[in-house]
């Protein structure tokens, strides 16, 4: 019985002890959508960042480590425009200035008007117009710099863009990138479909393809050809699929 007792004590004691090390720094509040996917965080030569947004405002608001807020940053995204997304904040992905600069996507509140998407930098200086995308995903090509795809989401059919950029990224804003930046593109897809990964060019990794039952309908090993790879699911049936990469995984829809 004393040995009974003794255990419970022992594993309430951890069980303190363990909890007691996580600790509530702040609490934010944010009026929007925000990113996808959401992180909230981003990294400066400064240090970790936070930010929140007020899509009634129209405005970017930046904290530093110590969550004081150091920029309130007021868009114009356009005449019954309101932001609804933040894509990559970084500070020098785009231009080399050392200026924060992100991506917004924005909607027209009153309708008739297609989706904008607009780079923009810490000043509110619209540095790009992207037209009428909604998703905005950066993956690294090799050690030439990084690649920017813009997509439609999910219309049909489904459209996307590739970039070019020329900037650089610090080792911790490689690390948010490779853990945010896993996605299918185009999403919905009729028969092709790319898979992003971190996996150096040339090497293998193996696909699984999942129904929404849990079903495993396709297994295959894929060599990385620019940080992706490629399939054709043209004989998938139609519906909601999940894929898993390089021990991760995310969803797909085969339209």
């Amino acid at each position: 019985m004393k040995k009974i007792i003794l255990s419970i004590l022992l594993t309430v004691f951890f069980s303190i002890t363990t909890f007691s090390q996580v600790t509530l720094e702040h609490s934010y509040t944010t009026n929007g959508n925000n990113n996808f996917p959401k992180t909230y965080a981003f990294f400066t030569d400064s240090g970790i960042n936070y930010y929140t947004m007020d899509e009634d405002l129209n405005q970017v608001l930046l904290y530093n480590s110590s969550h004081v807020l150091f920029k309130t940053i007021n868009l114009n995204p356009g005449i019954n425009y309101s932001i609804q997304y933040i894509y990559l904040i970084t500070d020098k992905l785009f231009y080399s200035d050392s200026k924060i600069e992100f991506i917004v996507v924005s909607r027209d509140i009153i309708g008739g008007n297609p989706n904008k998407m607009t780079l923009f930098n810490e000043d509110g200086i619209n540095l790009f117009e992207f037209g009428d995308r909604w998703e905005a995903y950066a993956v690294k090509n090799s050690n030439l710099g990084y690649k920017l795809i813009v997509a439609t989401d999910k219309e049909d059919p489904n459209l996307y863009d590739i970039y070019s950029l020329a900037g650089t990224l610090s080792i911790e804003q490689q690390g948010v990138l490779s853990k945010t930046q896993f996605f299918s593109f185009p999403n919905p897809t009729s028969n092709k479909i790319s898979f992003t990964t971190d996996l150096e060019n040339g090497n293998t990794t193996n696909l699984e393809i999942f129904d929404i039952n849990g079903k495993k309908v396709l297994e295959k090993n894929m060599t990385v050809i620019e940080n992706k790879i490629e399939i054709d699911v043209t004989n998938l049936n139609s519906g909601i699929y999940i894929y898993k990469l390089n021990g991760r995984s995310n969803k797909f829809i085969k339209e």
